[in-house]
Order: C-alpha cells, then structure tokens, then sequence
C-alpha cells in the first residue's frame, strides 16, 4: 500500500449551496487540535474551518470544510502552514464557513479565561492609548472587551451583563436561549471590569469621568460577517459600574417560512405582504424576536419595487431596499413627528419599531386605513392584550378597526436539543402521547437547549372581527376554533408534540393540560 504523500489533497462529500447544514453544526464538527495548527485569522483569510488532525501511518492528515480546488493557492498555503496532508470537505456556501469559522473559534468555552489571563497591570493602565478594536488576543483591555463580545455573540447569546459585586469580585452572565447562563472569569476583577466599562464608553462615544450616572450608548462591531450594532447601558450600584449589553443576531434574517410561524399565521402574513395595505402588529415581550419578524416581512417586501420606509430607535440591523432612519440619533424626533414628514415621502410600506404614544398610534394607523402597509409592535402577551394596549393609546375604536389587519403574539421558547433529548415516560403516559425531556450533552454545552422556538398566536381582521371589536365582544371565547384565529395554546401544544420544546418551559407562558 502506497503511504499518504503530504503534498495531496482529496476531495471528499460535497455540501451543495442548497444544504440545509447550519453553521452551527459545522462548527460542533471542528476540534481543538486541529485548530491549533491554523489560526484564526488563517482561517478567515482562506475561509477554511479545520475539522480533525489524525496520524495516518506516520503522516498527519488535516481535514478541512472549505471551498477550494486541488492544486489551489489555499491548499498549498495550508500544507506549508500545517505540514500535514490536506483532506478537504467542499462547503459551497461562502456564509456558513464565515460562520462556522466564527463560532468554532470565538465559542471556545476557555478563550476568555485565557484573554483575561494575558492581561497585565501595565495593560489595564494603559488601556486608554490603546486602539478602539483589536481581533488579535494581545492581551490587552480592547481584546478582552472583544472577546466577551465575541463569544457572546458565537454562543447566540442576546445580552451580556458584568455585575460587580461585593470583596472587587465580579459576574459575567450571559442570555442564552432565554436563561441566564453565569460564566466562571477567574482574576475578573473590579479593577479590570472598570477599564472594560471605561472601553464600552469609549466605542460609544461617551464620557469616561462620571460613574454615578445610568447610560444608554451604542457602538459598532467589526465581525467577519459585517458590522454589528452592539447597545449598551451602564447603571451605578453600591459595588461599581453594572454593564449590559444588548448583543445583535450574528446570522442572516430569516425568509418568512423559516421563522417557525405555524401554517395557519404564514398564511396570514404572506396574505398581507400580497396584499400591501393595513397594518401588521407584533405584540410581546422584550426579546420575543418582534424585530426579527418584522424585518423579515421588511425583506420579503423589499424584493419588490415599492418604496419601504423605517423608523426605529435604534436601527438594529441595515436591510437592502429599505430606507432606515435611526430616531435615537435625531434630537427631538419622535415617532409621531416622524411618521408626519414620512407620510409626505410617497411610501407603501412603513415600519414603525414601537408604538409607544397616543399620536404615533393615530398617525401610523390612519396610514394603514388610507392604503399603506403599516408594520409595528407593542407590548403585550396575547393578541387581545395587543388590541387592548392600541386602543389604550388611539382612543378611537372604529379606527383601530378599520386600520387592524393582522395582530401576531409570539413567544421565543428554548428549543430541546435534538442530540440528546428523551422521552419522558411518565408525561408521555399521561398524554397519550410522545413528550419529550432535557438531558444535556456537549453539543448543547451540558444544558439540554440549543436554540430557541417561536411560538405565536394570530388574529386575522375580517369583517366579523372588526364589527366584534367595535361592539366589545371580541372575547378569546369567542376566537377559538376560528379560521382566523390560531391560538396560542395550540402552538404550545404543536411545538410539544413536535419535540422541540419542553411542557417546563411552555408551561411558563401558559398553563395547560395534556389531555
């Protein structure tokens, strides 16, 4: 048998640009010794993601996901870099390599302890000379404030917050998959933790000298896929400065039929995006994925040759096609006077971030009843709860009826990892059918969720809601079991019945029973 030559490169299954594999999963697929043989800025440079290492009969075989030809320029560069045969796995979709490359380096669980571990008294002193952002791990407090960035954002995390505490101890936290997950930063002190604060002002452009007053800013972040809107606040306590920050989506907005909407309310909104005219309302919580919903009916819309105007406070995410005004940075702008000079723009589509006052209510629906698309949000648990909040700030019933075209409620649920979920037995009986449990394994990081589930209930306005709403029996009662109405104990329940999430955690929206 003839011994591998580590001038050769095979290629081996190919991942066509129409596979549904997730940058996520490829990441999971890459090891801790192969990766140490090509760096990080190696791997964006060539946009290569180093899977295994393995000794081949004496020889060293690298497998990589990638999408280049043999005898290519990146295929000699990583055989002289690495000193190993090259096997390469073809991934043809230039964004889930850029991803999975993101998520395998800047998610590993003892980067930060590492980036906290170079840092030097002479660093964190100096910190102010320093540039406003470094991706190498120098240890310095700019890359330190990257990394707690970074990783965050390769763990899907949406917030992170530093909360100082008592003895110059400090916690770092992150949000993920709606629970609080504490990371363990040993020599994370308050000495380090005020120069990172100090730097989180500074890339938001905002006073370093007073530490006894809250702050909003926002700033942003360089990342292989793009710039990153990053919003912070920083609040005083008793202990020191408390930062939280607000962390973007790192992947790219949903189409609408991957938002995991049910069928009965895809239905809905793809009816209203035909339709173009009324307006869209997403009620929920804070990060019930509101915006994310929005902006994927915003680029839907967008492929078409309509005129889509936005105002938001702030501008999350920049979407093509769409001309976004950021009311955070306009003094003395609201969303009221806003809607006013936009309405002489000639729009179709309109885009309101929130409806948080009487006149901003009145205006934006007044342009859904005069024959525009108008898409917003409010607070509010259940779609009846939405209506109740509109008609709170409108004041007028008839209006709010003839403006209304589709009420969504949603809810993000962590969502069961399906590597190692079971069935619960005992639930199962009690259902009739199959219910299904956390376990917890490395490719969910020990704690049963990996990602997280929409659910979501919907009222479509027909001419018999509206002639209810205006007399005051639009009751829940009287919705379910409607063509027009999907309930959101049904999705609960579908989602239960479908594995992805757990009766714990949708029994925290609502109380049901499986009977």
């Amino acid at each position: 048998m003839k011994s591998i030559k580590t001038s050769a490169t095979r290629q081996l299954t190919v991942l066509p640009a129409s596979s549904a594999v997730l940058a996520q999963d490829l990441a999971l697929c890459s090891t801790e010794g192969a990766r140490k043989r090509v760096g990080y800025r190696e791997a964006l440079k060539w946009n290569v993601l180093p899977l295994s290492l393995m000794n081949v009969r004496g020889h060293e075989l690298l497998t990589v996901a990638g999408n280049f030809k043999p005898g290519s320029e990146v295929e000699r560069a990583l055989q002289f870099l690495t000193g190993c045969t090259v096997t390469a796995i073809t991934v043809s979709k230039e964004e889930i390599l850029t991803d999975s490359i993101f998520i395998a380096y800047r998610g590993e669980d003892g980067s930060l302890q590492e980036a906290i571990q170079k840092l030097s008294v002479d660093d964190v002193a100096q910190s102010k000379e320093q540039p406003l952002y470094t991706a190498v791990d120098d240890g310095t407090v700019p890359a330190l404030v990257y990394r707690l960035l970074e990783y965050g954002i390769s763990k899907q995390a949406s917030d992170l917050s530093l909360v100082p505490e008592r003895d110059g101890h400090c916690e770092c936290r992150y949000r993920i998959a709606g629970a609080i997950t504490p990371i363990s930063l040993r020599g994370y002190d308050l000495q380090i933790h005020k120069k990172v604060v100090n730097r989180i002002k500074v890339l938001g452009q905002v006073s370093v000298e007073n530490d006894w007053i809250p702050i909003d800013g926002m700033f942003q972040l360089p990342l292989p896929s793009g710039n990153k809107q990053i919003r912070f606040h920083i609040f005083p306590t008793v202990y020191g400065p408390k930062l939280h920050c607000r962390l973007p989506e790192h992947f790219r907005i949903p189409a609408i039929a991957e938002l995991g909407l049910t069928s009965k309310t895809r239905n809905f909104l793809e009816a209203m995006v035909d339709r173009v005219e009324g307006a869209i309302v997403l009620a929920g919580p804070t990060g019930s994925g509101k915006t994310t919903t929005a902006y994927s009916v915003l680029q839907t819309l967008a492929e078409n040759s309509i005129n889509i105007v936005s105002l938001e406070d702030p501008v999350e995410r920049e979407l093509l096609g769409v001309s976004q005004t950021d009311l955070s940075r306009m003094q003395g702008i609201t969303y009221e006077n806003a809607l006013k000079h936009v309405l002489r723009q000639d729009p179709d589509v309109i885009f309101v971030g929130e409806v948080r006052d009487s006149g901003s209510s009145q205006t934006a629906l007044e342009a859904a009843a005069t024959g525009h698309l108008v898409v917003t949000s409010v607070h509010g648990g259940r779609v009846l709860e939405g209506i109740e909040r509109l008609n709170r700030l409108s004041k007028e019933r008839e209006l709010l009826a003839r403006g209304l075209s589709l009420v969504i409620a949603q809810r993000l649920l962590p969502r069961l990892c399906s590597a190692c979920k079971v069935i619960d037995l005992s639930a199962s009986r009690a259902a009739g059918a199959s219910i299904h449990q956390a376990v917890g394994c490395p490719q969910c990081s020990h704690t049963g969720f990996r990602g997280r589930v929409l659910v979501e209930e919907s009222l479509y306005f027909t001419a018999e809601v509206r002639d209810r709403f205006i007399r005051g029996t639009l009751t829940r009662e009287f919705l379910v079991g409607k063509r027009y109405f999907q309930g959101l104990e049904e999705s609960l329940q579908t989602a239960i019945l479908d594995g992805l999430v757990d009766v714990k955690n949708a029994k925290k929206v609502v109380p049901f029973e499986h009977d």
